[in-house]
């Protein structure tokens, strides 16, 4: 988990985010959820079950959302035993 307070949101990648959210709207509440998990190394390590819970989202809805996310350059997935590991693109969202 993030334990800086602060996190940095490009710009330029805010517009893009805007019009996804137009269409799922649940993304801005996953990747935010994401964003706040994250530790020093732009990582969230957290399961499906765990972002579920946190935003409200259902499973068919957030496999939508990860893949945009995925797709559109915010993220990239590891996936493990313990859950997936999420890389927050750090040209998109980094702690301060």
């Amino acid at each position: 988990m993030n334990k800086n307070n602060t996190i940095r949101i490009s710009r330029a990648r805010l517009g893009n985010l805007n019009k996804l959210s137009l269409k799922y709207p649940q993304i801005l509440t996953v990747f935010i959820f994401l964003c706040d998990q994250m530790d020093e190394s732009n990582i969230a390590r957290c399961s499906d079950q765990e972002i579920k819970e946190a935003t409200n989202t259902s499973q068919p809805t957030l496999n939508k959302i990860i893949n945009i996310l995925k797709e559109q350059g915010f993220i990239d997935i590891k996936e493990s035993e313990l859950g997936n590991a999420y890389f927050i693109n750090p040209d998109i969202a980094s702690n301060c």
